[in-house]
């Protein structure tokens, strides 16, 4: 069969230390005045003080908004509507985690267009309104972790407390017209954020490459790069945080595993994670963690070359076949987990066991469309059996 397939990648990345200085020359390309998203703690430490200072040396206008909070919710990305709308904006930028890079995307839509923010969410069970890519304000993102890789997607998770669900806006237009990826960021990370943060990275590119049905050679290439740079500084900069090598590392492997979900998509781990944030609270990156490994424990034994890749860019060195080999792979995701401290249980917050069934019919109905694209599709039973696991 003749090899088919389809890569777009449309951000300018602009990496490296120190370059969040080079914010207002970027802005000013695409506007005239910039709305900024964050978090009044990504103030209050400092880590926007040289991105201003540069906006005011370019002589751009810029409104900040710092009521940003964690986990992006429906309301609060609506309420934040008029201030963007009024403030005669044409350009927004999220600068933070992957919760204010993707709130600056919801804004971009929203500023623009007459829904509320949930309509645009694309679920399983029900299809988003129409988005005129003509209308969407240009972003510039600005990741201060190394984990969601938001700043090179078209996607933005959006939480619905009302309705207790957590969805994603997949859109084209809302891939950010430049990512400052800025190492020197998020040298200030606690231990636990950048661990947990880390391991979303590694679940992007782990479930890349396992979904059968997006995944391409060119997406393979870039998963399988992502992981090197993870594997090799995650723990580093997990012990110290200081380590700006291993913090470059990171900043690296995490752009890469968010250029791999943009060509080929998130699968179970996900698909169980969103609901389970919705419904109890937690951070994404933790939810992801969660049910990382028990998703891939069950995948065996489909994908086993794909398993034995993994295991050997984790340190397998074994003259092992490939089913064995395959079985160490997973087995060394756990002790990458044990030693990077990421080993979250669903009892740790409380959970019981009338969490499952709730859980796995969110999984069954509005994020059903990831479990299909796994290289296992996995019943309903599997994934009760997956709860069941994490626990």
């Amino acid at each position: 069969m003749p090899m088919e397939f389809n890569a777009h990648m449309p951000v300018k990345i602009v990496f490296g230390a120190g370059r969040i200085s080079s914010l207002g020359e970027i802005a000013r390309l695409y506007g005239k005045r910039l709305f900024i998203a964050t978090m009044k703690e990504i103030v209050e430490m400092g880590l926007l003080k040289d991105g201003l200072s540069s906006l005011e040396r370019s002589g751009m206008d810029y409104v900040l908004y710092t009521d940003v909070k964690p986990e992006p919710k429906s309301d609060d990305i609506d309420s934040a509507v008029d201030a963007i709308s009024d403030s005669g904006c044409d350009v927004v930028a999220g600068v933070g985690g992957g919760s204010c890079i993707d709130f600056a995307k919801a804004l971009a839509i929203c500023a623009r267009h007459p829904g509320k923010v949930w309509s645009y969410v694309n679920l399983s069970n029900r299809p988003p309104e129409p988005v005129d890519c003509s209308k969407v304000l240009p972003v510039i993102a600005v990741p201060t972790t190394a984990g969601t890789g938001s700043e090179v997607t078209p996607y933005a998770v959006v939480t619905n407390t009302q309705t207790v669900q957590k969805g994603t806006i997949k859109e084209s237009a809302i891939f950010p017209a430049v990512a400052i990826v800025d190492p020197e960021l998020t040298l200030s990370l606690p231990t636990e954020l950048t661990a947990s943060t880390g391991i979303d990275a590694l679940a992007h590119a782990i479930e890349s490459y396992f979904n059968a049905s997006n995944r391409t050679p060119c997406s393979d290439m870039i998963v399988e790069e992502s992981l090197r740079w993870i594997v090799r500084h995650l723990p580093v900069a997990c012990r110290n945080g200081n380590d700006l090598r291993a913090r470059e590392g990171m900043a690296w492997g995490s752009t890469l595993a968010g250029m791999a979900i943009s060509q080929a998509g998130t699968t179970v781990a996900h698909a169980m994670a969103q609901p389970l944030g919705a419904r109890m609270g937690l951070s994404h990156s933790v939810s992801v963690a969660v049910f990382l490994l028990s998703v891939m424990r069950q995948t065996l034994p489909e994908d086993t070359g794909r398993f034995a890749r993994i295991a050997r860019i984790f340190g397998a060195s074994e003259d092992l076949n490939e089913y064995d080999l395959a079985v160490k792979g997973v087995d060394l995701l756990e002790r990458f987990l044990v030693d990077v401290g990421m080993t979250p249980r669903l009892s740790d917050f409380g959970a019981d066991d009338g969490l499952i069934d709730g859980l796995v019919e969110d999984v069954t109905s509005y994020m059903a469309r990831p479990l299909k694209q796994h290289a296992k599709v996995f019943a309903r039973e599997d994934l009760q059996q997956i709860v069941r696991m994490s626990f």
